[in-house]
């Protein structure tokens, strides 16, 4: 054990079991774990929560494309549509590292994994999330830990407590033969008990040819709530998937050994590629009051996931290969909340201990069913200890104080089978690093007039390499440096009767960033970068059934030091922003229309900043909706005006013009209808 985070934890569970062992009050309050530590919000930080109501209501098609029209948050998704798997969520510019740098969590439990394969945000049934918090910057950090530095995305899940008996099936179908289904279920209250389940299934053939998705997912809760105010749950969640992996359209001269034009958008590079996966996870809690005013929540879960990769050589050059990954994460997070009064001061607290264990297993073969030629083992244990509290000085000033402290060994490995066939070379090195690393934050908010409030904050994060990023495309282990940012943000919310608005800038320095290099297919810890932004966003109820929503944001990503000082960081627009309308013109009837627009943007690879750039787009969506007795339906169209575009493209470090891209859907239809009973 580290030798700093002992008196930190130390000092913890001193805390905590000297407020255990006080003589618990009974106050017959219920306790309800709820899969957030960030409660009301936290003081000074740029927050903004997506409700039920907003996704079933948003044009938008997938959980990333209605991620994408909120203030700060730009997405890329490569696949065209279908349910937004393995689409990218980028907060506040951090382009073709997004990944590691947004934190995603389902009920307060990371989901980002331990390599760089993404969040499957379509195993996520729109259906069950109760709501999601979008925090912007690392001001989450102190709660969540490693990766929270562009911002956290938390995604609750309803809760079956208080819910009636009820149902719902719904289907949908839509361009590329996309089918889905969608079902729920809830118990009610039984003696304490209720259960609930979400389930989907979708099938389509996708935008471009090998794009073919199947998903099933589900996540069910059961919940035993007794008269004394305690509670207990257990959520359960499985899914299946196979997706088609096109590959990039090369409309510019293709790389050495590949085709260098194909005749149309929906061709794909890669007709023969294919990922498969499942997993399961599970979760367990408790929730009781100590005495009154503090509560103690301990949960604890594991998350199993295997995952096939097929590439097929496509352009000649022997580049076949056969990847099979198994991953198990196991979780205990318990935690402490207090309402206390320091001083006479109201204050609300949070003190807990995360504890993450993952191992990794990953067989590198040429083809389907040879033998192995690298066998790639990794494991990573984290320990944190961390306080967060929540100080109102006065009615109308709210400070927010936190701390983490947070050790991760992580050890890596290879086996090499030197005659299966194409192996060459040695086995790579193995790895031991032990890092410990520490985030604060420090917000203050400020009532300066009635429905007017001026914040700020300063706050420092972390995060580690993963396993993909130690091992690399070359399968070479990196003893990488821990990356750490410090973030400065100030702004203003402002509710004008019908009229709400927020507005903030913030500058972000970031030191030893974990970077890829495409020209040697290795990471790299870079010289010091830099974002800078304005982010804001509006509300405005026009009519009793009108209401517009607006986001406009500038993002500044830039490298402040070495070989490439002044230059754009690549995959991140400058300019970003949406518009969206709501108008019940009619009992049980409502329009829907969205317009999202996204400035220029350089390459991914194109550090050097002299290829050309992925050009500006926008899209507008339309939706109908409305419900006859037990029936709801909904149609709607996505790139109403048939727009060509893309997200994503990486351009040749060497030579000019040469650049690949991975295009997405021109104008799309959709149908949905079910019942609710």
């Amino acid at each position: 054990m580290n030798r700093h985070l002992v008196p930190s934890l130390a000092a913890l569970l001193l805390a905590a079991g000297t407020a255990m062992a006080a003589d618990p009050v009974p106050t017959g309050d219920e306790v309800v774990v709820t899969g957030s530590r960030i409660g009301q919000g936290t003081a000074g930080t740029s927050t903004s929560v997506i409700t039920a109501e907003d996704i079933a209501r948003s044009p938008a098609l997938t959980l990333p494309d209605i991620l994408g029209l909120e203030a700060g948050v730009q997405t890329r998704d490569l696949f065209g549509g279908v349910g937004g798997s393995r689409a990218t969520v980028d907060i506040r510019g951090f382009g073709a590292s997004a990944k590691s740098n947004t934190l995603v969590l389902v009920n307060g439990r990371k989901i980002n994994d331990f390599d760089t394969s993404g969040i499957d945000w379509a195993s996520i049934p729109k259906d069950s999330i109760q709501r999601i918090e979008v925090t912007r910057g690392n001001g989450s950090a102190v709660l969540y830990g490693d990766g929270a530095v562009g911002g956290v995305i938390n995604i609750v899940t309803k809760s079956s407590v208080g819910a009636k008996p009820s149902g719902s099936v719904h289907v949908a179908y839509g361009s590329f033969s996309t089918r889905q289904v969608e079902a729920s279920a809830s118990s009610g209250n039984v003696d304490g008990f209720s259960l609930n389940a979400f389930g989907s299934y979708l099938n389509g053939d996708g935008y471009r040819e090998n794009s073919e998705i199947i998903d099933r997912n589900l996540v069910s809760e059961l919940r035993y709530a007794p008269a004394d105010g305690s509670d207990w749950f257990v959520k359960i969640g499985a899914e299946d998937q196979s997706l088609g992996l096109p590959g990039v359209q090369r409309l510019r001269p293709g790389f050495a050994g590949c085709p260098p034009v194909t005749p149309t958008r929906r061709d794909a590079d890669t007709p023969n590629d294919k990922a498969l996966q499942n997993s399961l996870s599970a979760t367990l809690g408790h929730s009781r009051s100590l005495s009154d005013g503090l509560s103690l929540i301990v949960d604890g879960g594991v998350r199993h996931k295997d995952q096939t990769g097929e590439f097929i050589d496509a352009c000649g050059g022997g580049s076949s290969s056969y990847v099979e990954t198994e991953m198990n994460t196991w979780s205990f997070t318990p935690r402490l909340t207090a309402d206390w009064q320091p001083m006479g001061y109201a204050s609300s607290a949070t003190f807990g201990i995360d504890t993450y264990y993952v191992d990794y297993e990953s067989s590198r073969r040429q083809t389907r069913g040879v033998e192995a030629v690298h066998i790639y083992n990794g494991s990573q244990i984290s320990l944190a200890a961390y306080g967060n509290n929540e100080l109102a000085l006065t009615g109308s000033t709210r400070v927010a104080t936190g701390f983490r402290v947070e050790n991760a060994r992580l050890t890596a490995g290879d086996t090499l089978n030197s005659t299966a066939p194409g192996a060459f070379g040695a086995a790579d090195q193995s790895l031991t690093q032990s890092d410990t690393m520490y985030a604060v934050n420090l917000g203050l908010e400020q009532d300066v007039a009635t429905g007017f409030t001026l914040f700020g904050r300063v706050g420092r994060s972390f995060r580690t390499a993963n396993i993909d990023e130690r091992i690399g495309a070359t399968g070479t282990s990196l003893d990488l440096k821990p990356q750490w940012s410090f973030d400065t943000e100030v702004g203003g919310r402002a509710t004008l009767g019908p009229v709400k608005l927020q507005s903030s800038v913030y500058r972000m320095r970031l030191h030893d960033e974990i970077h890829f290099v495409a020209a040697t297919f290795t990471n790299v810890n870079l010289d010091p970068t830099e974002r800078m932004g304005w982010e804001n966003s509006a509300e405005w109820q026009a009519l009793d059934t009108l209401r517009f929503k607006g986001a406009a944001s500038y993002t500044r990503a830039r490298f402040v030091a070495g070989r490439f000082d002044g230059n754009d960081v690549p995959l991140v627009a400058p300019w970003s922003g949406s518009v969206s309308a709501f108008w019940d013109f009619m009992k049980d009837m409502t329009l829907a229309a969205t317009v999202h627009a996204v400035d220029d943007m350089r390459h991914d690879n194109d550090q050097a900043n002299f290829q050309p750039k992925i050009g500006a787009w926008y899209t507008a969506d339309l939706k109908l909706m409305g419900k006859i007795g037990p029936v709801d339906w909904s149609a709607q169209v996505n790139n109403l005006f048939d727009r060509q575009y893309y997200t994503y493209g990486i351009a040749s470090a060497a030579t000019a013009g040469v650049y690949n891209i991975y295009p997405l859907p021109e104008r799309t239809y959709t149908l949905r209808a079910g019942v609710a009973f």
